[in-house]
């Protein structure tokens, strides 16, 4: 009987991108591998399965309760989004580094999160690989979240969110917390040049800054300590 831990290692291997681990485990199992496949790069129900592997992956306790904050991280409640683009769909939309807020009706909603010192972490996924995180600090972000509650107000019937990485690219805050370069080169077609260039102009920025800071940088994460 396979566990509900093997599984969720299956697929933690299968979003890094060790395939020889997985065939490994799996003894090359052709239905295994296609189920597998499937998992990962199904873009709307498997959206809880990329929450946990980012989370989990930045050292973050992830909770897979229905409401609440999606987990803690040295006593920081976190909230993880992530988008998907995959290459083979034919209904594939451009990844933007946007986040939807579902629990957030009101200004009072806003302010309570930015009490709690709210951290977010953004996952970019291309055909079920990770291809990079990025945190910022929720109250980075919530002159645009006002705007939508006053949107509301005025009887326009919208989401609350950040639109895109436009939101938060030059957040103070910004860190870049994984980057797997091979990965991140299938989101070409999938996200906007600017924001293509903006991430490696980060990724760069950050390996310049851990090798003159001294952190580590191991297989593609940011390790700051």
């Amino acid at each position: 009987m396979v566990t509900i831990n093997e599984i969720n290692e299956l697929c933690k291997l299968y979003a890094l991108g060790d395939n020889d681990t997985i065939n490994q485990t799996v003894n090359n199992n052709p239905y295994a591998l296609a189920l597998l496949d499937m998992t990962m790069t199904d873009k709307l129900s498997n959206s809880l399965k990329r929450e946990k592997i980012s989370l989990e992956l930045v050292g973050a306790d992830h909770s897979s309760a229905m409401h609440g904050y999606d987990g803690m991280k040295g006593g920081r409640p976190v909230e993880g989004k992530s988008e998907q683009y995959n290459s083979c769909s034919t209904t594939s939309t451009v990844v933007q580094g946007c986040g939807v807020f579902g629990g957030i009706v009101d200004e009072a909603s806003i302010e309570q999160k930015v009490e709690d010192n709210l951290q977010m972490y953004h996952s970019f996924w291309a055909d079920g690989r990770l291809a990079c995180i990025v945190s910022f600090d929720f109250k980075d972000i919530t002159p645009r979240l006002y705007k939508y509650i006053n949107n509301r107000k005025n009887g326009k019937k919208t989401a609350v969110k950040y639109s895109s990485y436009i939101d938060w690219i030059d957040s103070p805050s910004l860190k870049l917390e994984y980057f797997n370069e091979d990965h991140f080169k299938k989101l070409y077609d999938g996200v906007t040049s600017n924001f293509y260039w903006s991430m490696w102009s980060l990724y760069k920025k950050s390996i310049t800054e851990a090798v003159k800071m001294g952190y580590l940088y191991d297989k593609g994460l940011f390790i700051r300590g």
